[in-house]
């Protein structure tokens, strides 16, 4: 199995790092896993008839979600909040015990709590008093009668041999110099020279020249002066990276795996995930204590970039190391796997596979990955069997990362400098808080203390959960049809929910007859590049905003009455000329109706038929006269502009073989995106 795997990840593909902090590896031999492709009527336009495909039966999210950002324990000196996502449960309580495992001195129950739940989102919480830095803790959930004991989701320390979850001062496991470090990022790809490695096998020989102590650990990593078998002749470890030139390391999973007793210590690559976000506990000097192995990781990590040397942390968001006894099975049973009925799917080959897809396991990756970005300064991630997740999720998952490369906040605020020259801005008006447009908000208040900020009321909700920060000083909360005062200039608001966030407004000046449409009206693209509006905005609606049809409707209905000469979205060009154009597409778009008349032929092949009867059937309809015949291999093309045709044209055809009793699974995660647009209106046919 570990010679396979290796194999494989030999024959992927390095893609660049710059300025997104995500490394994916593409696996062309991995197993897929399907993903829900369900048609019914309410993705079916009336009178078509469209036969059933298989899905998973469990894809439905079911519960209240939760949007926040402090699930877990969240510690301040004073006291630790605790809160965790369980919808489905009757009770959760709290359990506090002195050591991380019973097998330790000391080791006791110090009491269990009862929780308390916020039945709009499924969130249970318990704020306990004292300095609970360094208690270790366990949740017990009872769902339909039966309690389980776990460790908490969000753990992000733990004891020895991950039984237990661990309140920590995150502060507090700062090596010295850790707040002067920083990413280790690249420009271009080919500015990368990539040495993978195992922690453990790094330094684990006698002939490494590490310090015995230090052998197969964070810190064995991070030893300079160390020779072959101590002799000073040949460099080996970090030394030996420096005087070979490699700037980057892709480190195999140092997240807390399930598979080496961590008192012990053993090989393993590590690919049986436990506690996503905690370090592995045999790569630490001390496992009983979970702050050691956060301090000495960090410490490998300024190592690292002290030498110049990029971190990529290879990740497995696509299974856990168990199932029924996982942390995430315990605490909310049969929400976080993909399952027909009671069976758990093994689309990933190691027992289960995770549902990226639904709305609590994709925010928890984005988290996920943002907290090791974030608290130990990760430059770029590899994703194991990356083919189990949904393209939504990935590409929701890089923008995110982009708002954390400060290399483009410190770019914008440059920017500003430059157009306000030397001025102070009065205001920072917030129309879409989505993390890609926001992400700058506390550097602008940092540099511009006295700024006022304007938003609705469901903004400055969204902030503080982005942000951590409880109340802003300086603050105008607005409402439909507000209006604010800026000199000659008037701005009206108007409330856009869900075009296509909860909280997105957008904003008209009276004054220059400027309309700030959010994410109304914008594209993907550079602005650097000459090309025709239409396709990428195209894409960009149905990808991004085409779910929200009816939201957009009202905001259109409310647009018509304002004179608009200038439209300026969030994404994309300033829209100046030929307003009415720009206008009636998103009418179009937005009230589903086809944009031409043409046929989409999408197919899904494994081993080249299918490829060939799609062809011939794309053919034979351009024999008959049919003008515009669009054919898309949904192995190979770009999802997003496979999705956009489908809504562009007033037919589509699909041709897909079988696999594993079910859909093809590129087929059936292109389904799932139709039906999570609410494709409609539109003719489909099937070729058998």
């Amino acid at each position: 199995m570990k010679f396979e795997r290796k194999a494989l990840k030999m024959k992927k593909m390095f893609r660049p790092l710059s300025l997104v902090m995500v490394l994916v590896i593409l696996a062309t031999t991995t197993t897929f896993s399907a993903l829900s492709a369900t048609i019914d009527k309410n993705l079916t336009g009336a009178g078509i008839n469209v036969e059933k495909v298989a899905a998973y039966t469990n894809s439905s999210d079911g519960y209240a979600t939760y949007s926040g950002n402090d699930l877990g324990a969240n510690y301040s000196a004073d006291s630790t909040t605790f809160k965790v996502w369980a919808p489905s449960a009757s009770s959760v309580k709290v359990k506090l015990y002195k050591t991380g495992s019973d097998s330790e001195a000391g080791a006791g129950v110090i009491g269990t709590y009862d929780m308390t739940k916020d039945s709009s989102n499924g969130v249970w919480s318990l704020k306990q008093s004292g300095d609970l830095n360094g208690i270790y803790y366990t949740y017990l959930v009872t769902v339909n009668g039966k309690t389980n004991e776990t460790r908490d989701v969000y753990s992000t320390a733990c004891g020895v041999n991950s039984k237990r979850s661990m309140v920590v001062d995150l502060n507090s496991t700062n090596p010295d110099g850790w707040n002067n470090d920083s990413h280790v990022l690249f420009n271009s790809s080919s500015e990368a020279t990539v040495w993978e490695m195992s922690v453990r096998d790094f330094s684990i020989d006698s002939s490494s020249g590490v310090d015995a102590d230090k052998r197969g650990t964070f810190l064995g990593v991070a030893q300079h002066g160390t020779t072959l078998n101590g002799k000073g002749d040949i460099k080996t470890g970090i030394d030996y990276l420096i005087e070979n030139k490699i700037n980057c390391v892709q480190i195999m999973p140092m997240y807390d795996f399930g598979s080496v007793d961590e008192t012990k210590g053993g090989q393993n690559w590590g690919y049986d995930p436990m506690n996503y976000n905690v370090p592995e506990g045999s790569f630490s000097t001390n496992p009983y204590d979970g702050a050691v192995r956060i301090k000495e990781m960090k410490t490998m990590i300024k190592a690292l970039h002290d030498a110049g040397i990029s971190v990529i942390m290879d990740v497995v968001y696509n299974h856990t190391y168990n199932t029924t006894d996982s942390c995430f099975e315990n605490t909310v049973p049969g929400y976080y796997y993909r399952m027909n009925g009671s069976q758990f799917l093994n689309g990933s080959g190691c027992g289960n596979v995770t549902a990226s897809d639904k709305t609590m396991y994709r925010k928890y990756m984005i988290d996920s990955v943002k907290y090791w970005a974030n608290e130990y300064h990760i430059d770029g991630f590899r994703f194991d069997l990356m083919g189990c997740h949904d393209i939504t999720t990935m590409n929701k998952l890089r923008d995110e990362l982009d708002t954390i490369d400060k290399r483009k906040h410190e770019e914008w605020l440059v920017n500003l400098d430059k157009a306000l020259e030397g001025r102070k801005p009065d205001h920072l008006i917030i129309h879409h808080m989505e993390p890609d447009h926001a992400g700058s908000v506390v550097d602008c208040i940092n540099k511009y203390p006295d700024i006022t900020l304007v938003g609705n009321a469901k903004t400055f909700v969204y902030l503080t959960q982005f942000t951590g920060i409880d109340s802003f000083t300086n603050k105008v909360v607005v409402k439909e049809g507000n209006k604010l005062k800026l000199g000659k200039h008037e701005l009206t608001f108007i409330m856009a929910p869900m075009v296509h966030w909860p909280e997105v407004m957008v904003s008209y000046d009276s004054y220059d007859k400027i309309l700030f449409s959010a994410d109304g009206f914008g594209k993907f693209g550079s602005l650097d590049i000459d090309e025709e509006w239409a396709g990428e905005a195209r894409r960009y609606y149905f990808n991004i905003v085409g779910k929200y049809g009816a939201s957009v409707q009202t905001l259109l209905k409310k647009a018509a009455a304002l004179d608009i000469n200038i439209i300026c979205p969030t994404h994309g060009p300033v829209l100046s000329d030929n307003l009415a154009y720009y206008i009636g597409l998103y009418n179009t778009w937005s009230s589903y109706a086809p944009e031409e008349k043409g046929v989409l032929v999408a197919y899904a092949s494994i081993h080249g038929n299918t490829a060939v009867a799609a062809k011939k059937f794309a053919e034979i309809l351009a024999q008959k006269g049919e003008k515009t015949v669009v054919v898309k291999d949904l192995s190979r093309d770009d999802m997003s502009g496979v999705v956009e045709d489908a809504f562009h044209y007033d037919r589509v055809v699909l041709a897909a073989a079988s696999y594993d009793g079910g859909v093809f699974p590129c087929m059936d995660d292109f389904l799932h995106h139709l039906k999570s647009k609410a494709y409609q209106k539109r003719t489909v046919g099937i070729i058998e």
